[in-house]
């Protein structure tokens, strides 16, 4: 946790309790007692616009689907306001450089506040999930026998394809202990999904 509190700037877990919660922000499924130890609720209840997140479900279909539901409605939203603020700056930028031309016209121009307009509209954070799932359920996998999950599994992360910055297995069960590590009860996949 500690290397994506640093390396990624992940401030919040979405799926914990206060006895597992590595940070002081999490969400988890008690909110009503967990609140008094920073709770925020549930993560299918929190709406963030920015930040970096970590996202850990509970391996079953339902939890992941909905979870893949939630994260792609969260990126699409934060991109839709992202390109309503960049077309904003773009157009308060040209609105100001036509006053400046139309002030130089008549003499009282002094050039290149339009400029400033723009770089003074800064675009907040992005919006990030560190998503940790079992390798089943990444895109394009079997996600285990039952084809209804397969095709539900498909559909929860076809909108979150175009977020995908890189993907990694954690951790591999078919390769067998490592020294005082025992074996891992499943491949693990981690999944860094973002806006631009």
């Amino acid at each position: 946790m500690q290397a994506l509190h640093d390396d990624f700037g992940v401030r919040h877990e979405c799926f914990a309790s206060p006895l597992n919660a590595e940070l002081a922000s999490f969400g988890s499924l008690f909110p009503d007692v967990d609140s008094f130890f920073g709770s925020t609720g549930s993560f299918f209840d929190y709406f963030p616009h920015t930040g970096s997140f970590q996202c850990h479900p509970p391996a079953d279909h339902a939890a992941v689907e909905r979870t893949l539901a939630h994260v792609a409605e969260l990126l699409l939203t934060a991109s839709a306001v992202e390109s309503a603020t960049r077309q904003a700056a773009a157009a308060g930028a040209a609105a100001a450089s036509e006053e400046e031309t139309n002030a130089g016209k008549e003499g009282g121009g002094d050039g290149g506040v339009g400029g400033d307009l723009a770089a003074g509209c800064a675009l907040e954070q992005p919006l990030g999930f560190i998503l940790i799932l079992p390798a089943g359920f990444g895109p394009g996998s079997g996600g285990g026998d039952d084809g209804a999950h397969l095709a539900a599994l498909r559909r929860a992360w076809a909108p979150l394809v175009p977020f995908l910055r890189r993907e990694c297995t954690l951790h591999d069960s078919g390769t067998g202990g490592h020294g005082d590590r025992p074996d891992a009860h499943q491949s693990t996949k981690v999944f860094w999904l973002q806006n631009d």
